[in-house]
Parts: C-alpha cells; structure tokens; sequence
C-alpha cells in the first residue's frame, strides 16, 4: 500500500521499483525496474518539450506496456493525462485535443497517423530503452494538481473532460489496497479500452498492489490471461465461459448485473458488484463477494474514503428505503469539467452533511437503501444510457444527427438491439447509409444508431415528454429474409440482422456499414458459436465483414462436415425455425 504520507500518485510507481513483472502485453514484458527507469525517460523528454505542472498531453495507444509508460511517464512530468482512444473517429480525436488545449500527444508507431491535426507527436514505443536522462520533479506539486482528464459523453452534443487530481486517484489507490479485491498471487487483467476510465482502475489497482498488469487484445484473447482480477461490463461477461477463463475475482462494472450472470460466474470465482462515475474518481461503491441470487445484485457500500447519501425531489435526505438521487462526498470528488464552469457548479454542490468546505458529486443515479445499509441501483434521472459500460448521453446523438443536412430535427432511445434514431427530415437530407456514414466521422461507434427510420413528428406524453414506447413501435416492421442458396446460410443471416437490430441483411452488406462495433460483433460471434457449435473467433468478422466473404470464409469452412451440414438442410431448416418463428421473421 502506498505510503499515506505520500501525495503525487507517481510515488506508487517509485515504492515498487524491483524486477517483479509490471506490466506485459503478447509482445514482451516490463518490470517495475523497466516501468520506472522507461516512464522517467519519457516523463524528461516531455519537460524538454515544456510540459509542466498541469500540462494537458494526449495519449493515443492502444493497450500495451507502452500504456503504462504513457501514464506514468505524463504524470511525472507534472502534466495531466488525457487518453485519446484509437477507435475514435479523427474528428472526435480533434476536438478532444482542441478542448484540453493538448499540444503534444505521446503515441506509438502504429497509431501515430490518427493525430489530430493540431499537435505534436512523440513516439513512446522508440528510443526509452537507454539510461533515464535527468528529469526534474516539480518543486512543491500540490496534490491538488491534476493528474488527467478523461472525457465523458456531454448532453450538448460534445464530449466533457473530468478533471481528477493526485489526491483523488491516490485516494482511490488506498482504497483499492484496504478491499479485498485482489487475491494474493493474482494479475490484473487489462482489457478496458483507454477512453473508458477502469483502464486507469486497472493501471492503479496493478502499480498500488504490486501486481502484474496483464494486458489482451480482445476478447478472444481473455483466455490467455491467467489469474486475473478482471474487471469487466455485464455484456462482456455474458460472452464468456466462466469455466474456460481463468479469474481470481471478477468486478463487474459499468452496467447493471442480472442475477443470473452473476450465479453463473460464482461458480468460477468470487464476483463483486461495483458503481462509480468518472467524476468520483471511477469507484465509489462495492458490493462484498455476491452469494444471493434471488434477486438484482446490489452495489454495496461506499468504498473507504468515499460517502453515499441519497437526496429526494427536495434536496433533503430519502427516507430509509426511500428512492433517492445518488450523490457522493469524499475524497473521490474531481475537480470538476474541464472549461464547463456552470455545468459543474450545478454537478459539484456543497455538502450540508460533510466537513466545512467539501463537495458532493450529483450523479443523476437513482437508488434505494437496503435494510443492512448497502445500495441497489434504480436507473436514471435524466435519459443517459449505457453502452457496453461507457455513459452515453442520448442528446450528443441527437445533436449530431441535427447537425447533417436536411435533418430539421431527431431523437435517439435506446432499443432492444441498440441505439435507434428517429428523424424528420426535410426535401434534401441523404439516404440513411448517407447519415450513418456521417456519424461515424464525428461520434465513436458504439454512440452510431444501429438503425435510423423517419417520422413526421415525435409522440409525446401527457408531460410533453418524448413517448419511448410508442416511438418504437412506429419502427418498420421487419421484410421478410431474403433468400439464401442454404438454409445455414438463411441462419447466419438471420443472427447477423439480430445482432445489428435490422430487419434483414443481403449478401452484400457490411457489418460495420450497418452499424456494427466490437462489442456487437462480440456478441454475434458468441451466438453463432453457441448456435452452430463450432469455434469461430472474433477478429474473422474484421477480416471478413461483408456477409457473402463471411458465409464463404468462415461459414463454410467452420461447419463442413458438421452434422452433415452440406447433405441435412432439414436440421439449419429446424434451427432456424427454432431461433426465429415465421411470425417474426
């Protein structure tokens, strides 16, 4: 555990300097001698290049040992930290940069040409490999300074950066070594994308324990990280066999856990259930490990450092069982949005029940109390969703979609196969391939609606409120599926328009075209394995997307031979008939 008179969160690093693994991804390794003695090289040259206390950099890598170089070695030069996710599109990466006032970005060789077009770059995966050049430690830092900003999406059609200080991460640290998180012996998985802020969880919850930090590529490669305290989202959960894996403790975060997943998963490994926002230093409750499961998990108590109190429509405190906004004191509490002064006067309110001066985060979150203290999540507020565990401000969406041509107005809910877009268009607005296309160069692609139809006006409720209900049941009902040459093919087809919330898919559709991402890639592949019985891996969706290359690809050739596939079309003709009744289809 990090000293608790130390008060810059590099100072975890420096107490752990020895030749244990630190960090290793499917190319290498680094010790904590290599970490230090790699992060110090950077931390020097981003001095010699004027950053200083509170210098905004980018960081765009994706997860590999160069990450926690990246971290480090930013936040010992005095800078703050902001992730910049490969995946993002180039416009997103710009704005980002423009916002924080980012004028250098460390990054690798791969992703160096996604650069905004604004900033420098410095390649963290070349040159570190000699003795640490002087570096400098900034006389006297507060541990008030900044250690990053990670951007969250805004309810005003643009991302809003989260200011989290030295305090509020090594708080989190401290926190992370009082649990009982990580079982003695174990790594942590790194698999949360960088944008996502469990990446910095899992970055902290390595260095403070000591720990290895084991990172994978995708979801493919979860299998090969041994002994691993993973820290994973409910959807991605759901793709995997608890049996093959190899987890000392699973932390699900980001969306909410079915009873279900969470018995099936105790099976393999202790699982914990745990909430926070960004704007509370990622973590600010934890379940103890889940034995019940005769109903929703719930998320605990407030982490060491952290308080919970539940406010009603008064601002006064919910009567015990009572639902209440979920609002949280401590030392978690960041510094607020970057550049968003009145956004974060109206989110960062005095704290009646704290000490003289301390905050209180407003998280939006409804919850009730339960009879032995700890919390159960009761949804929202406000029309922010989830997507595979990142919070999705539906009104960015909507003002994305305002801002193409001919589009008079939209409105974006989220359906039971993803975000759907509805929209009243005028004489000159584009097709809608033409406006996805659109929005996948401005929004990342798990805030792309999966479909998008057109509406004369919006239903409203008495309130004069948007009607979710009855705007999904105006979607078009489904065409029937075309026509296949076999009917496995007739099958595979079928899952894919599932997957992507379509009507139906032609042999020259893309995946990605329709409005496909990882993580719904992630969940086809997993049905078709389940479906077809046979092992089919993620990235071939990559290799192949267009349907008619995946059926002769990696259809074929997976399932020739399998139950007779190529003479019984009467067993793909029973199993598509099961999945899919000819009523829905």
């Amino acid at each position: 555990m990090p000293s608790t008179e130390r008060k810059l969160l590099h100072s975890i690093l420096e107490d752990r300097v020895a030749d244990d693994v630190a960090v290793r991804d499917r190319n290498g390794s680094l010790t904590y001698r290599d970490l230090d003695r790699r992060s110090l090289r950077l931390a020097a040259s981003l001095q010699d290049r004027g950053v200083g206390l509170e210098t905004p950099v980018g960081v765009c890598v994706g997860r590999s040992v160069d990450l926690a170089v990246a971290f480090f070695g930013v936040v010992r030069a005095g800078g703050a930290y902001v992730p910049l996710d490969p995946a993002n599109p180039a416009d997103r990466l710009d704005w980002m940069a423009t916002d924080a006032g980012i004028g250098l970005v460390v990054t690798d060789t791969k992703n160096s040409d996604l650069l905004p077009r604004s900033v420098a770059g410095l390649l963290v995966d070349q040159d570190l490999d000699g003795p640490a050049p002087a570096w400098r430690p900034i006389s006297d830092q507060p541990a008030e300074s900044l250690a990053y900003i990670i951007y969250t999406s805004g309810s005003t059609g643009r991302p809003k950066g989260v200011m989290v200080s030295h305090e509020n991460a090594l708080g989190l640290v401290r926190a992370q070594c009082e649990s009982e998180l990580v079982p003695a012996g174990s790594n942590i998985l790194g698999f949360a994308p960088i944008g996502f802020d469990a990446s910095i969880w899992e970055i902290l919850m390595a260095v403070g324990h000591g720990a290895p930090l084991h990172y994978v590529d995708g979801v493919d490669d979860l299998a090969t990280a041994k002994d691993c305290v993973a820290t994973l989202v409910p959807s991605v959960l759901e793709l995997l066999d608890p049996s093959a894996m190899s987890f000392t403790h699973v932390v699900s975060v980001g969306e909410r856990l079915d009873a279900s997943l969470a018995e099936r998963w105790s099976k393999a490994a202790p699982v914990s259930n745990a909430y926070g926002p960004a704007e509370a230093t990622v973590w600010a409750t934890l379940s103890e490990r889940l034995t019940r499961f005769d109903e929703e998990p719930g998320i605990g108590g407030a982490r060491s450092g952290c308080t919970v109190h539940l406010v009603d429509g008064s601002g006064r405190l919910a009567a015990p069982g009572e639902v209440g906004e979920l609002c949280i004191g401590g030392n978690g509490v960041s510094r607020g949005y970057l550049g968003r002064p009145g956004l974060t006067a109206a989110r960062f309110q005095p704290n009646p029940w704290g000490p003289a001066g301390s905050r209180l985060y407003r998280t939006g979150d409804l919850a009730r109390q339960r009879p032995d203290g700890t919390y159960e999540f009761r949804g929202r507020i406000d029309d922010q969703v989830k997507i595979g565990g990142r919070r999705v401000e539906l009104g960015e969406i909507e003002c994305a979609l305002r801002a193409l041509q001919g589009v008079e107005d939209a409105r974006v809910v989220l359906g039971e196969h993803g975000l759907v877009a509805a929209v009243r268009t005028g004489d000159f607005a584009g097709t809608d391939e033409q406006m996805v296309k659109s929005l996948r160069s401005r929004l990342p692609e798990h805030m792309v609606p999966t479909s998008i139809f057109r509406v004369e006006s919006f239903p409203l409720t008495v309130n004069g409120k948007l009607d979710t209900a009855v705007l999904l049941e105006r979607m078009p009902a489904p065409d029937a599926h075309p026509a296949f040459d076999h009917p496995a093919h007739a099958l595979v087809a079928a899952l894919w328009a599932n997957a992507l919330g379509v009507s139906h898919v032609d042999l020259d559709d893309n995946f990605f075209s329709l409005g496909g991402h990882s993580l719904s890639a992630s969940r086809l592949i997993a049905q078709l394995r389940a479906t077809l019985g046979v092992p089919i891996p993620v990235r071939s969706l990559f290799r192949s997307p267009v349907l008619r290359a995946f059926l002769d690809q990696v259809v074929e050739p997976a399932i020739r031979g399998h139950r007779g596939a190529d003479d019984d079309e009467t067993y793909w003709e029973d199993l598509l008939r099961g999945l899919f009744p000819t009523e829905e289809r």
